[in-house]
């Protein structure tokens, strides 16, 4: 489509476009900029005033380092600083696995407790986990100093979380152990008074059965050790020569008391 000016009809039509492509200049940089102010660059946008739209084409051509150039130290400073926290967070990772593997081993009186750390320690988790994909490096000092203030945090509280399950997890297993000998305790008493009950029993028929020998034998209680020292006379060697029937009365006798 063209247009002509009014007033300007011996012209040359100027001719509309739809849509045209503009090639502008490179942008060279003159210095080494930082990330977002080198993406953020633009160029001098300039209208061709006959297109309805245009597509321009540059490209930002970075400030490059002069021949033989090394990288400051700070590179590696920082690369090295970058490790420690990654190597700290996997730490602070490794303490909250290992509590958690202990979990076999802890007191079942404790169970519903360590379930709920273990929601904490997922929590954390998944912030150590955003915090190892932090690059460090290109933090400014204070988000770098928050970042680095919130992993202390992190690291304390995990320390606190695995010190009270391990302090919970002694108390359950000493209360089990005090309530274990308890029972052993109650088991023993009831045992003992049994065996007393035996012994009064067992007490008690040799003295009937004492008591029944003496009437038997038509003895009084506090003359049978008289009585007795007969019938070991009589049950004696020389006696049992003369007199063996009378011996081995004596002998039964002797026996009788013995078995009482």
């Amino acid at each position: 489509m063209s247009v002509i000016y009014l007033n300007k009809e011996t012209h040359i039509p100027i001719e509309i476009k739809a849509s045209s492509t503009l090639s502008l200049n490179d942008n060279i940089s003159n210095s080494l900029l930082p990330k977002n102010e080198f993406e953020s660059q633009e160029p001098n946008f300039v209208d061709d005033g006959v297109s309805v739209s245009i597509e321009y084409q540059w490209q930002n051509v970075p400030f490059y380092l002069p021949e033989k150039a090394t990288d400051n130290s700070i590179y590696d400073k920082w690369k090295k600083k970058q490790e420690e926290i990654t190597k700290a967070l996997g730490s602070i990772l490794n303490k909250i696995q290992e509590a958690e593997k202990k979990e076999a081993s802890l007191s079942k009186a404790i169970l519903r407790f360590f379930l709920g750390k273990k929601n904490v320690f997922g929590a954390l988790k998944n912030e150590i986990e955003d915090l190892k994909a932090t690059d460090f490096a290109n933090q400014s000092e204070v988000i770098l100093k928050e970042k680095i203030n919130h992993i202390n945090e992190i690291n304390v509280q995990v320390q606190n979380e695995i010190g009270e399950i391990e302090t919970e997890d002694r108390k359950a297993k000493l209360d089990e152990e005090i309530s274990n000998l308890k029972t052993q305790i109650s088991e023993q008493e009831v045992a003992l008074e049994i065996k007393k009950q035996e012994l009064t029993t067992k007490k008690q028929d040799k003295e009937q059965q004492l008591a029944n020998f003496l009437l038997d034998n038509n003895i009084e209680k506090d003359k049978l050790n008289a009585q007795k020292g007969i019938w070991e006379q009589q049950a004696g060697k020389k006696n049992k020569e003369k007199n063996p029937e009378e011996a081995n009365i004596a002998e039964k006798k002797i026996k009788g008391i013995k078995g009482n």
